[in-house]
């Protein structure tokens, strides 16, 4: 899509950065305009749950954990430390207020910013075309939180790492947006406990994906009941009988494909008919497997090939950590209890939604091409070196006139910013095949060497 030029050209305070690093002002702009201070607050008054607001504000946390999160500043303190006249409170006071947000809280913070995402990324693009015609698929993984700093008096004298908690994530493949997240602090918690929070969330038309680990015949019905459809595989301790022989179906990318019918027996006596879609993978999975079954009640004229293409090409949580823990710091180790940690994780993926809506620009302006070959390092990267100049030279006052804009002038602005950006400083860097490594020499009389020496023996001197 070739936007036309913005008709909302920004004040001229802005023409250095417009120019120098376009992404830049682009991801400021879409945390103002999603982000800003009044509309967190105005938000947070609206949606907290038994909190409220005394000396230190909800918008505050948040710009506090997005700056550690994007890197600008290292932890929390050196954030607090940066501006502590903007923070209405003392430092103590902050933490106390991280350690008592809720988790539906946080958790409400990702769908509004994923709403405001997905309206924007609508205006780049258009309705997209969906992953299955007819139906909204959706993504569901999980994962548990990395082990944090040992801060808290009582975790001090232990060996164990501790852990703050887990979340489960609904992820939208087509956007490539979180549209979800189900935390827990107890990071014993079996995620499959997790489930029937997720079920209300399940609507017409759906199709969930997810790996076997959320293969439970009540998550199965419940999905049904919705009028919704799941790609689920299937878990070993599942209960089934066959109905139908195996037959064949087709091959797909990862091996031949069979197809059947199969009965689930439920608690209450009744049974449940699925089709299992049985892919013979040419290549063992990473688990040893040489088969993969999964369960679906998507209807016939879904063929199995496509429902094992589903499957296999799901855009899965690990996508979205791998470029959160690359580029982003989405577990912040300092935060050590499970409400903050929560709070912090929620911070970042709205960060990383954020940053959907920069690739969405990119890609309508230069195509998707180019997008897949955006390296997130170099954009990260850009973003984090220019943000402190960037704020100093321009202050906060001037970017109100991103919260102004329509939807439609805010994409177009988007738009034209995102046309000025070199995406040769953005790109990946060409791969290469890995050389062989060779032999490692032992050196048994010493641990080191003198690498003057090495490079010596190379010059034959």
């Amino acid at each position: 899509m070739n936007a036309p030029a913005s008709p909302v050209p920004l004040p001229a305070t802005f023409d250095a950065f417009a120019q120098g690093s376009p992404v830049s002002v682009m991801a400021r702009g879409t945390v103002e305009r999603f982000l800003n201070p009044e509309l967190l607050d105005k938000w947070f008054k609206e949606n907290a749950v038994g909190q409220y607001t005394r000396q230190v504000f909800f918008s505050t946390l948040v710009h506090l954990t997005a700056n550690v999160v994007i890197g600008s500043r290292k932890s929390v303190r050196a954030a607090y430390r940066a501006t502590p006249e903007q923070m209405g409170g003392s430092l103590v006071a902050v933490y106390q207020k991280l350690q008592k947000i809720d988790p539906a809280t946080s958790a409400a913070l990702v769908r509004y910013a994923s709403e405001e995402a997905a309206a924007t990324i609508r205006e780049f693009h258009g309705e997209p075309k969906p992953l299955l015609a007819g139906y909204h698929a959706k993504v569901l993984d999980g994962s548990h939180f990395g082990s944090t700093q040992k801060k808290i008096k009582e975790l001090r004298g232990l060996k164990a790492g501790p852990l703050p908690g887990e979340a489960l994530l609904v992820l939208d493949p087509v956007l490539r947006l979180p549209l979800n997240v189900f935390p827990c602090e107890d990071a014993y918690t079996q995620e499959r406990a997790l489930l029937p929070d997720v079920l209300p969330t399940v609507k017409p038309k759906d199709v969930w994906i997810a790996d076997r680990n959320f293969c439970t015949r009540d998550f199965l019905a419940g999905i049904a009941a919705k009028e919704a459809f799941f790609v689920i595989r299937q878990h070993g301790n599942l209960p089934t009988w066959d109905v139908t022989e195996l037959e064949p179906a087709g091959e797909g990318p990862t091996g031949k494909i069979f197809e059947q019918q199969v009965a689930v027996p439920q608690e209450d006596g009744t049974v449940e008919i699925y089709r299992r879609i049985l892919v013979k993978v040419d290549v063992l999975t990473r688990d040893g497997d040489d088969h993969m079954a999964i369960l679906t009640n998507l209807p016939e004229d879904v063929d199995a090939v496509r429902i094992a293409s589903l499957y296999d090409d799901r855009w899965t949580i690990e996508t979205v950590f791998q470029e959160l823990e690359a580029h982003l710091r989405s577990e912040i180790d300092t935060l050590g209890y499970p409400k903050a940690a929560i709070f912090g994780f929620c911070v970042a993926l709205v960060c990383y939604i954020v940053m959907a809506v920069l690739k969405g620009a990119l890609e309508a302006v230069h195509g998707p091409g180019t997008i897949l070959n955006l390296s997130n390092y170099f954009l990260a990267d850009e973003i984090e070196c220019t943000e402190r100049g960037m704020m100093i030279a321009i202050p906060d006052r001037h970017w109100k006139v991103f919260r102004k804009l329509t939807q439609a002038e805010f994409a177009l602005v988007i738009l034209a910013l995102a046309r000025a950006v070199d995406m040769r400083r953005l790109q990946k860097a060409p791969t290469r095949p890995r050389k062989k490594q060779p032999e490692r020499l032992d050196q048994p009389a010493s641990s080191h060497v003198s690498t003057a020496r090495i490079l010596a023996l190379r010059r034959g001197q």
